[in-house]
This record gives C-alpha cells, sequence and structure tokens, in this order.
C-alpha cells in the first residue's frame, strides 16, 4: 500500500499496490486516534501531512478514540470521501503475485523485512506458493 502521500482535490489517496494487501495489512488491527494540543509537531519530507511527530513527550486532552479493526474505519472513511482507497486493478493470478514478491525481495534495501512479509502474505493468501517462492528466492541470491 502507498499510504496518502498522492492526493486527489486534498484528500489523501490510499493506492493498493499487490491484491489483498489491504486485508493483510489492516485486517483485524486495533488502532487509536488521539486528540493533542498544537505542540512541539512537525512533519518530515515524504509523509503525508497528516502524519506529524514530535521529539518532546505530550498529552492527550481527550480518551483516544479505540478501534478494534482499523480495516473498517478505513473503508468507512473511503465511503465517506475522507480518504480514497484505490484497489490493486492488476493481474490477480498466482504468477504476478509471484514475480512482485521475488523482484521485492531481491530489489530491495530492507531484504530481510520484505522477504520476511512476503513469507507471511503468502502462507496467509496463497500457502500454496510459498515453497515455490523459497526454491526460486534461492537460485536468485
Amino acid at each position: 500500500m502507498d499510504y496518502g502521500a498522492t492526493r486527489e482535490n486534498g484528500i489523501p489517496i490510499f493506492t493498493e499496490r499487490v491484491f489483498g494487501a489491504f486485508e493483510f495489512r489492516y485486517r483485524d488491527v486495533p488502532g487509536a486516534i488521539y486528540k493533542l494540543d498544537a505542540g512541539p509537531f512537525f512533519t518530515e519530507p515524504n509523509r503525508w501531512i497528516e502524519q506529524v511527530i514530535t521529539d518532546t513527550a505530550v498529552t492527550p486532552i481527550e480518551p483516544p478514540i479505540v478501534y478494534t479493526d482499523v480495516r473498517n474505519k478505513l473503508r468507512e472513511m473511503d465511503k465517506a470521501g475522507q480518504i480514497k482507497i484505490e484497489w490493486w486493478s492488476g493481474q490477480k493470478d498466482d504468477q504476478a503475485i509471484l514475480d512482485y514478491w521475488l523482484r521485492s525481495a531481491t530489489d530491495s534495501r530492507y531484504h530481510s523485512f520484505v522477504i520476511q512479509t512476503a513469507r507471511a502474505y503468502l502462507e496467509y493468501t496463497r500457502p500454496h506458493l510459498r515453497q515455490e517462492f523459497d526454491q526460486r528466492l534461492n537460485r536468485l541470491t
């Protein structure tokens, strides 16, 4: 998923780059929103404008809004027009998915993280591809 760096009429766009990535990333994932004073927050390049950070401790001014499933909240926000989710529209066949993860794993500076993520994704969505992924990855590395 690309996380809202792209905008359309000021609305962040979340783009699913691999079939099933949204479900894999957000299904049954808890989250919370904290309301804070303006405080010493700043953003960094390549972050979306709503994503701010601080290097000092801050105290919420209200109790957090807690979500047990972030996936459902993001879908609600998409329907309400607060964000836009662009669903993957590419090939959904096994070979395209396997090729994507092999390319990502061999081209990445985050090699071990990508491999771990690829294995978990394949185990969850396409368990029959997991062994082939490992075999082909061993030949490439």
